[in-house]
């Protein structure tokens, strides 16, 4: 008898310390979670009095078109832009149609495009867009939400990145679909230059042009098929040797 006493009063010591265990363990995770939730409604507190969410809503597209509309994916990813002078970390998506960045509104339960003036730069996908004011000018500079391609010493490569909207009457009914297209410019010799043929860039690439070719045979690029990594390339080898 004395033995089961023991027992009996040694599992309830036991069952006591596993019970307030899991209750520290509970505790801290809720602790935890409820700070997590107040940073949040913080965040969304000081972004909602700020002029990030002065856009206007973004409506989005039909299923029933072919393609994408936006950077890389239709899912919001967490990524960087600097809006009106302030940097902000939020989830975002780019759409190259209507060259709007778009966010969830701080209450979540609609989409809104930020407004394009105000936007400095962002970071999305591992991609880097500026913006180049847009203005009337004779010579040939990007205008807009433009990607950073290769930032050098003496040359810079910049893509002005687009989706068109193309539709096609069919005894269907009208097919849509999106298809991209893309501007690159180098800055170089105090210049931007819009670079559209193969002869462009060796024009610019001047003594290079050589070492170039040779590198772009050597990686087995075209440039009518791979213009992007063909500029990437000539961009780097014209920086080095220059340098």
């Amino acid at each position: 008898m004395h033995f089961f006493s023991n027992t009996l009063l040694f599992l309830a010591l036991s069952w006591t310390q596993v019970a307030v265990a899991q209750f520290v363990v509970d505790d801290s995770l809720f602790r935890k979670k409820l700070f997590q939730t107040s940073q949040n409604y913080l965040t969304d507190a000081l972004a909602a009095g700020s002029n990030l969410y002065n856009g206007i809503e973004h409506p989005g597209y039909l299923r029933s078109i072919k393609g994408s509309a936006y950077l890389d994916s239709e899912e919001f990813v967490e990524g960087r832009v600097k809006f009106d002078g302030v940097w902000y970390t939020i989830p975002m998506l780019y759409d190259l149609y209507a060259e709007k960045l778009v966010i969830t509104h701080f209450y979540r339960h609609s989409r809104m495009s930020l407004i394009n003036e105000k936007i400095e730069q962002f970071v999305l996908h591992d991609h880097r867009f500026v913006n180049f004011p847009v203005i009337e000018s004779r010579q040939v500079v990007p205008k807009g939400l433009c990607e950073v391609l290769y930032e050098g010493d003496s040359v810079s490569l910049f893509a002005k990145k687009r989706r068109h909207l193309n539709e096609r009457p069919t005894m269907y009914g009208l097919e849509r679909d999106f298809t991209s297209f893309n501007q690159y410019y180098l800055f170089l010799d105090g210049a931007y230059h819009l670079v559209k043929s193969k002869r462009d860039m060796f024009a610019l690439m001047g003594s290079k042009r050589r070492e170039i070719s040779t590198e772009l045979r050597k990686n087995k690029i075209k440039f009518k098929k791979d213009r992007e990594r063909a500029l990437i390339i000539a961009s780097k080898i014209y920086d080095e040797k220059t340098l």
